[in-house]
């Protein structure tokens, strides 16, 4: 069983901002050694639109990317933090990078990279019981438009 529940606060910090920015520089960084052709920039991105807990599984619907012309690569960076009940804060827990590539018209031209990604959602490995949530940065390789934020604007879930 899991529970979705909003957090009290769903906008994020000017610290969490920063630690999102920063994971987006560092894994944006990558591209220029990929070697792709040239593409035009993401014209426009909706990030994740939501998740739940189950099976040990965090499962997370993916982005929607659509590329200016041509074809994007789009890199999907997922943060899941994890709720520390005896420091009273949310830490990270893990990250899981996917690539994919999309076209003008919004549609994925190949599937997300890293095997996760199974009947249309992205299957992410929890170890521990306790409480989750989602952060999801999307870019693509030609710069652009560039999401990063809380899935379900920093909603939760409990994994048994």
């Amino acid at each position: 069983m899991f529970a979705l529940k909003r957090s009290r606060r769903p906008e994020m910090t000017r610290t969490r901002r920063l630690a999102l920015a920063t994971a987006l520089t560092i894994g944006v960084s990558g591209f220029g050694l990929l070697g792709t052709s040239p593409a035009e920039a993401a014209a426009r991105i909706d990030g994740p639109a939501g998740f739940s807990c189950d099976s040990r599984l965090v499962r997370v619907s993916p982005p929607r990317v659509w590329a200016s012309y041509g074809t994007e690569q789009v890199l999907w960076k997922s943060v899941i933090e994890r709720w520390d009940s005896y420091n009273k804060r949310w830490y990270q827990y893990a990250v899981y990078d996917s690539w994919s590539s999309f076209n003008y018209f919004g549609q994925s031209v190949t599937s997300w990279s890293g095997g996760r990604y199974v009947n249309s959602r992205m299957n992410l490995p929890v170890y521990h019981p306790g409480y989750y949530r989602v952060g999801a940065i999307v870019a693509g390789n030609q710069g652009g438009v560039t999401y990063s934020n809380y899935v379900a604007g920093g909603g939760w879930c409990y994994m048994g």
